[in-house]
């Protein structure tokens, strides 16, 4: 007679529904998969917490971004949408509103908004411009902190809000680190772990970003020196956010936390070397730009590693099935689901003048590029009074001819800016003809050697860069920069647009030059290339767009992306997938914000001068 009553007792108790997970997603800006020690890397030690939490975890081996930096990625990420649908590609452009920031829109639906009707307490923790207040990607968050500080200043603000929070409430906590990103401002005992101290100064002084500009416009060679130098300074960096993370997990398992919380590990996007001529990224669409980590770990859920290629585009309905909350309709897979697969892997990069798109199906990867034409730009207007202008140019007896023009990526300065090689008749300095004076309280930096400001000794034919104030009659230096003997030869001006001065003629920075069509083209090209022109190129609203070039990449042959072929067309895929995309777009034009001074300058420091 036991058994049945307990059995009819037990029946009688109210059935308690499993308490919801928690949720930690952990996003390591700039971080590439290939530097974790979880995913093969042996050059130095950068991971060791991740990696032994990884043993425990979920780690996607072949996970892949949607973009190649951060303003268009974590929209990607945080709603399973790509660019094309909720149309975030810009962080800073010139408009006529003034300098303009594209925003996600209201009808995105994040992450966050998923959870906090779900009951969720909603937390985030950001150190990144590109995600400040204002550009959507708070939507769904109780509280939005976009003043996080560093790794360690992140944990202890996560920890605080930890310790204080309903512990009858599950919650969701973002945390947004920057310290991977250049100039990968961590404590200088980890920006020193493998990194030489002069090399760190060089890589994180004032001038670092005049550094990678040099280098990815070709201007300076990357020496191998200098790339080890700068990956030893980037692999500190990963080894500080390691620390830190091993600190949070530390707290999460005394507390008592691990056994009811989900965490994941992602990153935006990768960060390049020098592997196709250029440094830090935002700049196309290769592996090291794309390949990222992600790790997650799901109480209960036994450790595994997905070998197949999953996207970010994944990660809502994936961490939405780890939580048992149902997820809307995304282009994403939930790839912890029994119907996981491998899918193509779609991205996307826009910037003025260029538009790229990639398909990844297995080890087969297409490139498409797509730059505007004559039909799409209209007919070439001049540029506004005052726009500071970067011009490319050559010497023609004594005229200065623009061979490109394009809008400068420092709007602010009022300065002229004359970078050629240096001549020099007795004390008498110039570049390409042009008068340089030097000014009562000038500066003397870059390439000194031996020489000081005492002594500059100057050399006929060196590369220089004078930096200051003038007219037709010459210009009055602040700063006189030396390159070195390796550097390239170059002629370029930057400065304000002064109107023409007849037919062909134009005055840039106080300089007369003569602008042939060509030139004037290539400005407009840089100017009037946008989403709007992108969505009509797929969207069906003007003839069928075909790419301008094509590249085809074997990833089995060549994984470094170093050989590409050019195939007969295009991957068949791509075309209808886009248009798929652009047909359930949820942005309009109007989904912009224009940016303050500060903002601007808060852009600067992380390297984006628009």
């Amino acid at each position: 007679m036991i058994a049945p009553l307990l059995l009819s007792t037990l029946l009688l108790l109210p059935c308690q529904e499993p308490k919801p997970k928690n949720l930690i997603l952990i996003c390591w800006d700039t971080v590439r998969a290939d530097h974790l020690g979880t995913y093969g890397y042996k050059t130095h030690g950068t991971t060791p917490h991740v990696d032994l939490w990884a043993k425990g975890a979920t780690v996607f081996e072949s996970a892949s971004a949607s973009a190649c930096w951060t303003k268009p990625s974590v929209p990607s990420y945080l709603t399973g949408t790509p660019p094309l649908q909720h149309g975030v590609y810009r962080g800073s452009s010139k408009d006529a509103a003034g300098v303009i920031s594209d925003v996600l829109p209201a009808g995105s639906v994040t992450i966050a908004e998923i959870l906090q009707e779900r009951g969720y307490r909603t937390v985030a923790f950001i150190r990144n411009a590109q995600l400040r207040l204002g550009q959507g990607i708070e939507q769904g968050f109780d509280v939005y902190d976009d003043h996080g500080g560093d790794a360690r200043e992140i944990r202890w603000k996560a920890m605080d809000f930890l310790l204080e929070r309903d512990p009858e409430k599950p919650f969701l906590l973002y945390l947004h680190m920057l310290d991977a990103h250049w100039p990968y401002p961590v404590p200088l005992e980890y920006a020193t772990r493998y990194a030489d101290p002069a090399a760190v100064e060089r890589f994180r002084g004032e001038n670092w970003k005049a550094f990678r500009d040099e280098v990815n416009h070709g201007d300076r060679p990357l020496k191998t020196a200098d790339r080890d130098e700068l990956i030893a300074l980037y692999d500190g960096a990963l080894a500080y956010l390691d620390v830190e993370f091993g600190r949070l997990h530390s707290f999460l398992e005394h507390e008592g936390l691990l056994e009811n919380t989900a965490i994941a590990l992602i990153s935006d996007h990768g960060e390049e070397f020098g592997e196709h001529g250029r440094i830090g990224h935002g700049h196309g669409l290769y592996e090291g730009l794309l390949h990222v980590p992600w790790i997650m770990s799901v109480p209960g859920r036994a450790p595994a590693r997905v070998t197949h290629a999953v996207s970010l585009l994944d990660l809502l309905p994936t961490l939405m099935g780890a939580l048992d909350v149902p997820a809307p309709p995304t282009e994403g897979i939930d790839q912890l689901a029994d119907s996981a697969r491998a899918r193509p892997l779609f991205a996307e990069h826009l910037e003025p003048g260029r538009y790229e798109r990639s398909l990844r199906v297995d080890q087969a990867k297409h490139i498409e590029r797509f730059k505007p034409r004559a039909e799409d730009l209209g007919t070439d207007s001049l540029p506004p009074i005052g726009m500071r202008l970067e011009v490319k140019l050559r010497l023609a007896g004594r005229d200065l001819v623009a061979l490109e023009i394009e809008e400068s990526d420092d709007p602010e300065d009022s300065r002229v800016e004359l970078k050629g090689p240096l001549e020099v008749r007795g004390r008498r300095l110039s570049i390409a003809g042009i008068p340089l004076e030097l000014g009562e309280n000038w500066t003397l930096y870059g390439e000194l050697g031996q020489r000081s400001q005492a002594a500059p000794a100057f050399v006929a034919d060196e590369m220089v860069k004078a930096v200051g104030f003038g007219d037709s009659s010459g210009l009055v230096v602040e700063k006189l920069k030396l390159y070195g003997p390796d550097a390239k030869q170059i002629l370029e001006l930057r400065g304000a647009f002064g109107g023409t001065e007849g037919e062909g003629r134009w005055a840039v920075g106080g300089q007369t030059l003569r602008v042939p069509k060509a030139a004037a083209h290539i400005l407009a090209q840089d100017r009037d290339l946008d989403r709007v022109t992108v969505g009509a190129w797929f969207g069906g609203e003007v003839p069928v767009r075909t790419p301008d070039e094509i590249l085809f990449f074997d990833l089995a042959t060549d994984p470094g992306e170093l050989r590409p072929t050019h195939p007969d067309q295009a991957s068949k895929f791509l075309p209808p997938l886009v248009r798929s995309f652009v047909q359930r777009r949820i942005w309009t034009a109007s989904d912009t914000s224009t940016l303050t001074s500060e903002e601007i300058e808060h852009l600067k420091a992380i390297g984006y001068g628009d």
